[in-house]
């Protein structure tokens, strides 16, 4: 009898150790699921960032909202990588002459690639193949979508490198400075589109 309470013991324990991650990851539907993700440009200083919260979709359309959230104009190409794995549009990156192979961003979706317990998780979104403008993006969780709100939307963002002039880099071929900083809960104004389809609630960068 004392090994079936050490045995029905350890079944409890370990329900209760699952059920405790599901309730930390979130129990609930997938489609009522947003991701959040925070997209810095690298070599940018002081950094100029944005976070975004999104619902599921394919890389593509992730990369559409990064577009609209950075101020990019969607004018050049771009691929994600994450881990060893590249992904972009097969029809694009596939004519720029590279030995790359790809995976298909117009297919795959962020549950496929996301973990499924929530863990951190980093990737890299390159656009520009030309000028190589690399953005370092951060997965900081799930949680259930708010009623009434618009997705994509952007949180909060810093800075802004005039968007309606483009980017140029500074003579010495070093990354530009940010035409002006946007701190708080004031950064949301700068997300273009994406930041003013929700509430903009402040987070600190």
């Amino acid at each position: 009898s004392g090994m079936k309470r050490n045995s029905f013991r350890h079944v409890v324990e370990t329900t209760r150790a699952v059920l405790s991650r599901i309730e930390a990851f979130g129990a609930f539907p997938r489609s009522d699921a947003v991701y959040q993700f925070k997209i810095t440009l690298r070599d940018s200083n002081p950094p100029i960032w944005r976070r975004i919260q999104l619902k599921d979709c394919t890389l593509d359309k992730f990369h559409e909202a990064i577009q609209t959230a950075m101020g990019w104009t969607n004018s050049h190409l771009h691929h994600f990588r994450v881990g060893d794995s590249m992904y972009g549009d097969p029809e694009l990156v596939g004519d720029n002459e590279s030995d790359i192979e790809y995976l298909d961003s117009l297919h795959i979706r962020l549950t496929d690639i996301l973990p499924v317990q929530g863990e951190p998780l980093t990737m890299e979104y390159e656009y520009d193949f030309g000028d190589s403008w690399y953005h370092d993006i951060e997965f900081e969780g799930r949680s259930r979508k708010d009623k009434g709100v618009k997705y994509p939307r952007c949180l909060d963002g810093a800075r802004a490198f005039g968007r309606r002039r483009g980017v140029a880099r500074a003579g010495d071929g070093s990354r530009p400075q940010p035409s002006r900083s946007v701190p708080g809960d004031a950064g949301a104004a700068v997300c273009g589109r994406a930041g003013r389809a929700g509430d903009r609630r402040a987070h600190r960068d």
